[in-house]
C-alpha cells in the first residue's frame, strides 16, 4: 500500500471518528456488540456504533479515571481500486476522554 492511501486512509478514519454528524445505520445496536446494555446517556457507544464499516469488538477498563478503552473493528478493502479483492478488519483501540475533545 502506497504511503499517500495510508495517509489519507487514515485521515478519513480519524475525521469519520470525530464527526458527530455521521448518519448510518448500524448492523446491530451497540449493546449486541459490547455485550453489555448501554447506559441511557451512552452517545459514544451510540455514535461509534453508527459509523459505517465500524464495529465495537469490546470495551476494557481503562486505567484513567473518567476514560473509557475501546477496542473498534474497521472494515476496509484490501484494494481500494478493485472491490472484489475482498476485504480485512483493521484493529484499533480508542480512548475516549470527552466528545468536547478533539481526535488525536
Amino acid at each position: 500500500m502506497r504511503l499517500w492511501t495510508r495517509r489519507r486512509l487514515l485521515l478519513s478514519t480519524a475525521s469519520a471518528a470525530s464527526t458527530a454528524a455521521l448518519t448510518a445505520t448500524a448492523s446491530a445496536p451497540a449493546h449486541a456488540l459490547t455485550g453489555k446494555p448501554p447506559a441511557p446517556d451512552d452517545a459514544i457507544v451510540r455514535r461509534l456504533g453508527s459509523l459505517p464499516g465500524v464495529r465495537i469488538v469490546e470495551e476494557r477498563p481503562s486505567t484513567e479515571p473518567g476514560h473509557r478503552l475501546f477496542v473498534l473493528g474497521l472494515r476496509q478493502p484490501v484494494d481500494h481500486t478493485d472491490p472484489s479483492a475482498g476485504t480485512f478488519e483493521q484493529r484499533l483501540t480508542l480512548l475516549h476522554t470527552s466528545t468536547e475533545r478533539p481526535t488525536v
